[in-house]
């Protein structure tokens, strides 16, 4: 009999590394947990992949080549059975290597080669979607003009980038069985992508597109495991964890921690480092504070405080501009405490508090959208049935969540004012939530949208004055 050779030693480390990175996340997969799943020494892996670096560069580099292959198969997508079964291969691959989405905007703002490569990434699958639509239009498949051919593209940008994390956030994997898990992430992402174009498609094509999406929300569905839920409470400033002491001291910390945790993301802003740039020793800071967890879930409160100030505001929506007001507030909530959402599934990963807190948030959002299509809709503003409602509610919460995240990616803030960085990003995410109702609008209602995107668009590329933030409640 003869004996098969054994697997090279650079395929096993690939292997077990792309694990444990898709489990834990890039942060908390370190060389040394690597070489000890593989039971081999820290110098034998480092004998094959001179750095973490190159290791994760060698993962880039394969997850490149297969996403690249796939898109470049966009031209041969004539129909909308190829375009589900499309976006389907393309949601596999992205699950293959899920660790790069999740901690995309730690990953690139470390190492310059996986950025460079991530923009080029994101230009083919940018071009992917256009050919397919060009296709479409060609085909009368679709009816859609430039400027609502180039609104579907982004909206498709951020969900299509960021819905596994989305999933992930919302659906954490140690809750279901993994495979199980993976099918209905991927294919609810299907066809939360095709109910994009849905608007946009007319006759027989859409039936056969709403047939496709029934089929696949049905396939979508898993069954949790039974797990005993726990009912979640703000920590508050003066709990056991946060010491009662000097409240000038405690502002000072709270402030420097969140410039530093939103200018270098939670992994890379240790207590070390907040210590120093307070001039402070370590044990001063705990004093106060008595973990770094402790810091973060007091972050958190003050953002689940000031994000639900606003969502209770829902119901007094009842127009457009009122409507462009909230989201604005909105997104310049999530802006302060971006860090939050840019590592949110590490974070939710190692901390049951915010995991917990963090569905309440998540849960508070949809149903202040739903508050708010359901006002339009009375007053006759928007017009959509009740799975178009369920549609734009998810896509709405994906971009919202994920929105600055995008936008780190696309517009880093090297070489540009911050707060030029904050009102493009702001503007044009209020203007791409906003883009989400236009096919729901006619006459009048359409027309005033049109408008309030437009001026949104414009605003978003001249630089803001300096002004003191400070909350404004909505105008009636």
């Amino acid at each position: 009999m003869v004996k098969k050779p054994p697997r090279q030693t650079v395929q096993r480390i690939l292997d077990e590394s792309l694990k444990l990175l898709n489990i834990f996340g890039e942060p908390s997969a370190s060389t040394t947990v690597i070489a000890h799943a593989l039971r081999i020494s820290p110098g034998n892996l480092y004998y094959h992949f001179a750095s973490k670096d190159a290791l994760l560069e060698k993962h880039f580099d394969d997850f490149q080549k297969g996403l690249s292959g796939y898109l470049d198969q966009a031209p041969l997508v004539t129909n909308i059975d190829e375009l589900s079964n499309f976006f389907r291969e393309l949601f596999e691959i992205i699950w293959t290597y899920r660790f790069f989405y999740r901690d995309l905007n730690h990953l690139l703002s470390r190492n310059e080669k996986l950025e460079m490569g991530a923009k080029v990434l994101f230009n083919q699958k940018e071009q992917a979607l256009e050919t397919i639509l060009n296709n479409f239009r060609t085909l009368k498949i679709i009816s859609l003009n430039e400027a609502e051919r180039s609104r579907v593209i982004t909206q498709m940008m951020v969900i299509f980038t960021w819905w596994h994390n989305h999933c992930n956030a919302l659906l954490p994997r140690f809750e279901y069985e993994g495979p199980s898990f993976e099918n209905a992430a991927n294919v609810k992402g299907v066809s939360v992508l095709l109910g994009v174009f849905l608007p946009y498609i007319k006759g027989s094509h859409r039936a056969r597109l709403e047939h496709i999406m029934g089929t696949l929300n049905t396939n979508a569905e898993v069954k949790p495991k039974t797990a005993t839920k726990r009912k979640w409470e703000p920590t508050g400033v003066m709990t056991d964890r946060v010491k009662r002491a000097s409240g000038h001291t405690v502002q000072r910390i709270l402030h420097e921690s969140l410039r530093l945790l939103n200018e270098k993301g939670e992994p890379g802003a240790s207590t070390t480092v907040m210590a120093e740039a307070l001039g402070i020793s370590p044990g001063n800071l705990y004093y106060h504070f008595a973990s770094k967890d402790a810091l973060l879930e007091k972050h958190f409160d003050d953002f689940q405080m000031d994000l639900s100030d606003y969502l209770d505001q829902a119901p007094l929506v009842t127009n457009l501009d009122e409507l462009s007001d909230f989201f604005r507030k909105l997104v310049e909530t999530i802006w302060t405490y971006r860090f939050f959402y840019r590592d949110l599934n590490h974070l939710l990963s190692r901390n049951r508090k915010l995991e917990m807190g963090a569905k309440v948030l998540f849960n508070q959002k949809e149903q202040a959208l739903e508050k708010i299509l359901n006002n339009l809709q009375d007053l006759k503003i928007i017009s959509l049935n009740e799975a178009e409602c369920s549609r734009v509610i998810t896509q709405m919460l994906v971009i919202l969540t994920w929105w600055h995240n995008h936008c780190d990616v696309f517009l880093p803030k090297v070489g540009s004012e911050v707060p030029v960085v904050e009102n493009r990003a702001n503007l044009k995410g209020v203007s791409v939530l906003l883009s989400l109702l236009l096919p729901y609008t006619r006459g009048d209602p359409k027309a005033k949208l049109e408008h309030l995107m437009d001026a949104l668009n414009s605003n978003a590329v001249a630089k803001p004055k300096t002004v003191a933030k400070r909350k404004i409640p909505l105008s009636r």
